[in-house]
């Protein structure tokens, strides 16, 4: 999420940290929206409805469909807008919507697109307990990956952020950098 800091800081949930209405399955639901022509406000509603229901707080649907349309583009699952062109799927994208584990191939994605995401999660596995939080955001190394790629691992259930300590999926964090490195980093970059 290269530009959008203060709309991912807009809708950031503080405990667990993630980002209020974005999932690896909401990122689907776009993509698949975008892939047939369909609103992604109206996908999103959904989204939205069902956070609200679980979490009793709201947030702008604006903001929502803002921060998902960014990740496609970060993500490299759809085409940036061009002035004269309507947003189309990638290849990449295209391979997330045809894939079986549609989930776990964003979560690779996310590693694959940003360094950030593989030290993180590298950095976190090697510790066996829940990481303390002062010893989690010493990890971090600017407001971009506090702001933005923490609430995003949440959100795509990498790790769980809390107020006193973070902890790493395990099975999730380690499937997810055993897929990136077991692709040649020349065929990922083909992909992206």
């Amino acid at each position: 999420m290269s530009s959008d800091m203060a709309t991912a800081a807009s809708i950031t949930v503080e405990n667990p940290v993630r980002l209020w209405g974005v999932s690896a399955e909401s990122v689907y639901a776009t993509l698949d929206a975008i892939a047939r022509y369909r609103p992604v406000e109206a996908t999103l509603a959904r989204y939205r409805r069902i956070e609200l229901a679980a979490t009793n707080e709201e947030y702008d649907l604006e903001a929502l469909v803002s921060v998902h349309r960014q990740l496609l583009i970060d993500l490299g699952l759809i085409h940036p807008k061009r002035e004269s062109e309507a947003r189309s799927v990638s290849e990449v994208g295209a391979l997330v919507l045809c894939g079986e584990d549609p989930r776990t191939l964003l979560q690779t994605l996310t590693a694959a697109r940003w360094q950030s995401v593989r030290r993180l999660l590298r950095e976190c596995l090697a510790i066996d307990d829940e990481l303390p939080r002062e010893e989690y955001d010493g990890l971090l190394r600017d407001d971009w990956e506090e702001t933005v790629l923490t609430p995003l691992l949440g959100s795509f259930g990498l790790l769980s952020a809390y107020p006193t300590g973070v902890d790493v999926t395990d099975s999730a964090a380690q499937a997810t950098l055993d897929a990136y490195d077991a692709t040649s980093t020349d065929n990922a970059r083909a992909w992206l």
